[in-house]
């Protein structure tokens, strides 16, 4: 069955929700996005109308909300990969198959090592539960007022420390999702950490 929006892309700019900040929402007819922050990832192209939401969560949990014109009425959530600290999504050509998906930089912007996360206990959080829940949450509250209902399935799809995210959920939160994916979950990151250090210190 064919969901299609209650109100125009734009009225989603008004929306309030608690500690949510709606930073754009442009409807776009089609598009084409090739992202420096996933180079592992083909080109996207997204061949249907679809609104683009993005937006913050407290201080630093940034997200993308990409809903399609004509949904299937399912909610697609994608994992990061490493650090994360971009917003990554790697469902977004799915909106042309009509879900609606999501991704987030997990609260903090760019790191390639842990320096973002030194003495910072929220980034820790975020990174570790909850921005991946928080961002689940808020996105499906958009998905509900965006189309006048919920959605009538949601999943999340994540590898490697997607799949440690994945992990996450299914413990932590399992009202999130219906249906959770976890492909090779970097999970117990504190003795991932360490055989990374030993391994480091190995080849020295």
């Amino acid at each position: 069955q064919t969901v299609k929006p209650c109100k125009p892309c734009e009225e989603l700019l008004k929306l309030q929700l608690p500690d949510v900040t709606i930073l754009l929402a442009e409807a776009k007819p089609s598009d084409t996005i090739a992202n420096p922050n996933e180079p592992w990832m083909p080109t996207v192209i997204i061949s249907k109308p679809f609104c683009r939401v993005l937006g913050r969560i407290s201080k630093e949990i940034h997200f993308e909300l990409l809903l399609p014109t004509e949904s299937n009425g399912r909610f697609l959530m994608s994992g990061g990969g490493g650090f994360v600290g971009s917003i990554q999504n790697s469902f977004r050509d799915k909106v042309s198959d009509g879900f609606a998906t999501a991704g987030t930089d997990a609260g903090h912007q760019g790191g390639e090592d842990a320096k973002w996360a030194y003495n910072n206990m929220e980034r820790q959080l975020n990174f570790g539960k909850l921005a991946i829940h928080r961002t689940a949450v808020v996105s499906k509250l958009i998905v509900q007022n965006y189309y006048c209902t919920a959605p009538s399935k949601s999943y999340f799809i994540g590898c490697s420390r997607g799949g440690g995210q994945a992990m996450m959920e299914a413990q932590q939160y399992p009202e999130d999702f219906d249906g959770i994916v976890a492909g090779a979950p970097a999970f117990a990151w504190p003795a991932l950490g360490g055989k990374f250090i030993q391994h480091t210190k190995s080849n020295y």
